[in-house]
């Protein structure tokens, strides 16, 4: 034996329970950015659709600010996951 005492299973299932809770939570977390993310992506497809028959600033700063939305959510996804 190298001096390494032997841990029960049970053991190291108290010792990764609160890291598997924390993992769980991260996910569900993930999870609910990402499928805000793809209602964004919907939005700004629909406004993008509209952008090429109407050209106003109206239709301009709505699509501007689904793409700031979405891709806001998107680095927040790229954070959690690091």
């Amino acid at each position: 034996m190298c001096g390494y005492k032997r841990v029960s299973s049970t053991a190291w299932c108290l010792l990764l329970l609160p890291y598997l809770f924390f993992n769980i939570g991260l996910m569900s977390k993930i999870n609910d950015l990402k499928k805000e993310h793809k209602k964004l992506e919907t939005i700004t497809k629909k406004a993008t659709k509209k952008r090429l028959n109407d050209r106003a600033s109206d239709s301009w700063i709505s699509l501007r600010e689904s793409k700031k939305l979405k891709l806001s959510l998107k680095d927040k996804i790229n954070q959690l996951k690091l």
